[in-house]
């Protein structure tokens, strides 16, 4: 059985929503450091109906897988070491982080 984290415990365990900061980290940050990045959806719900915290940072060029690749860790880094000197490290782990191209772009 999969174990959904409870995400109003997780910003219990806070004090505020660290999923925001992440968000607005992102807008503020990540879009500006990236040409290609356009934009960040967050989603609370999965697929299934289920609470979690999907991120979905948008890019709008044609990129190579490897080119993919390498936005996709760069960004995750980033975002992982804004957490970490934050210490929301932790709320990281309960979310998912998508590089993915925008709808636009595909064709």
């Amino acid at each position: 059985m999969i174990n959904y984290t409870d995400l109003n415990q997780v910003i219990e365990n806070y004090g505020y929503d660290p999923f925001e900061r992440i968000e607005e980290f992102i807008l503020r940050e990540i879009i500006p450091k990236y040409d290609c990045l356009i934009s960040v959806h967050r989603s609370n719900i999965d697929e299934c109906g289920f609470p979690t915290v999907d991120f979905y940072i948008r890019y709008n060029v044609k990129l190579s897988f490897k080119e993919w690749e390498k936005l996709d860790e760069s960004v995750i880094e980033d975002i992982e070491n804004f957490c970490k000197k934050n210490g929301i490290d932790d709320a990281l782990d309960e979310c998912t982080i998508f590089v993915t191209v925008s709808g636009d772009t595909i064709g």
